[in-house]
């Protein structure tokens, strides 16, 4: 065996995950050769996933995949499967239909995208940011693009919660007296980033209001965590839906719901067509 085989062969042998195969199967050494692109490429993953788990980023061009080495009818072969960065809960949805849909590039939603991107330059860079609150008409997809970021946002290693807020506010409520209330309260007040989907479309009361979304709302502000939500009302038709009635007290208590929603949020419309009825 020349020089050249030998390194190949001993570059290989680097990756414990490796050796280890070739022992379990009692496989020789030059094997590695015959089935060259197999354990070249295992051996690659598994130098993108040591890295992966130092810096808490999924780098490899398969996201959420490592390499496995398979041996059938002598042959060996390198297969991708989940590995089990995503199933560390990363990214958590709360009553979501999770769709696969193409996700549209076009000139209306060009502000929204922009944005995105510069939102996570800043996440990956430490710099702490506003959050985008997509407003529009139904079916314009506003759901679908905060859920597909939310995606790429796990990627760079952070906790995101995304959570379909009507269905969300409803479990709460089932949940009021016990342990879990505050359990699951304090998720959503503590987690990296905070998604909510449909804001606005809840059966709204004091209590949601008050107990519920504004301490939240407070303590994502005190501690500069972001906030995204989409909804299709505005600010303003949407402190209607939190003052409930007329009152002084109530309109008062909503336009503080407002204000915390506008430090977190910057407020972008989505003009588009209904993609779901076209």
């Amino acid at each position: 065996m020349n020089d050249l085989n030998n390194k190949l062969i001993n570059d290989i042998l680097e990756d414990e995950e490796i050796k280890k195969f070739l022992k379990e199967n009692n496989l020789k050494n030059d094997v590695i050769l015959e089935f060259y692109p197999a354990f070249s490429l295992k051996k690659e993953t598994d130098d993108v996933c040591a890295k992966c788990m130092k810096n808490g980023q999924c780098l490899n061009q398969s996201q959420f995949c490592k390499s496995i080495l398979k041996l059938e009818k002598g042959r060996v072969s390198c297969e991708y499967i989940n590995c089990e960065y995503e199933n560390k809960g990363l990214l958590k949805t709360y009553f979501f239909d999770q769709k696969n849909e193409d996700l549209y590039i076009n000139v209306e939603r060009g502000t929204i995208y922009k944005k995105l991107a510069e939102f996570k330059k800043n996440i990956l860079n430490g710099t702490p940011s506003k959050g985008i609150y997509i407003h529009g008409k139904y079916g314009t997809g506003k759901s679908f693009i905060l859920y597909s970021f939310a995606k790429e946002l796990v990627k760079c290693g952070k906790k995101v919660i995304y959570a379909y807020y009507p269905d969300m506010i409803r479990e709460i409520k089932s949940f009021l007296g016990t342990e879990k209330f505050e359990k699951y309260i304090l998720e959503l007040k503590k987690v990296d980033i905070l998604m909510l989907d449909d804001l606005g479309a809840e059966n709204n009361t004091a209590f949601v209001r008050d107990e519920v979304l504004g301490p939240i709302l407070q303590y994502r502000m005190n501690h500069d965590l972001p906030l995204f939500a989409t909804s299709n009302t505005n600010f303003e038709l949407l402190r209607s839906h939190f003052a409930e009635t007329n009152s002084e007290n109530d309109l008062t208590k909503a336009g503080r719901i407002i204000e915390r929603l506008r430090y977190l949020m910057e407020p972008i419309e989505l003009i588009d067509k209904d993609y779901r009825n076209s």
